[in-house]
């Protein structure tokens, strides 16, 4: 079982670390899923439709780390399985569970970019 992050629970960002769930989880490279990226503030959240979203890709070890990432999720977003478009396999994917009001897409599909320059234009 695979799960994909397009987020703050990618590999350089917190979550995981907080969380405490890398134990659970065993990375295996980056991916790309069908979607379009939006801008929520600290976070970002994906809707499904046309688009690639950039992300990484993560083997399950533990089933259990689910029920924790669910809760960490909470009501904003529903975990799907969904087949990756690169690589081209199934993976858990958390959409957002409405549509985003008010928020701006990412245009590159990167959240990491979109986070790093977003962080230099604040700081200049």
């Amino acid at each position: 079982m695979k799960i994909a992050f397009y987020g703050t629970l990618m590999r350089g960002f917190r979550a995981q670390g907080l969380l405490q769930v890398e134990a659970a989880l065993r990375y295996e490279g980056v991916c790309r899923i069908s979607g379009v990226l939006w801008d929520l503030g600290p976070y970002p959240g994906l809707t499904e439709g046309g688009g690639a979203v950039r992300g990484e890709v993560f083997a399950i070890l533990d089933e259990g780390v689910l029920e924790k990432l669910d809760e960490f999720e909470g009501d904003e977003y529903v975990r799907r399985q969904v087949t990756l478009l690169e690589p081209q396999t199934e993976a858990w994917v958390y959409v957002l569970a409405q549509a985003p009001a008010g928020a701006k897409p990412i245009e590159s599909g990167c959240w990491r970019t979109h986070a790093l320059t977003r962080g230099a234009r604040r700081s200049s």
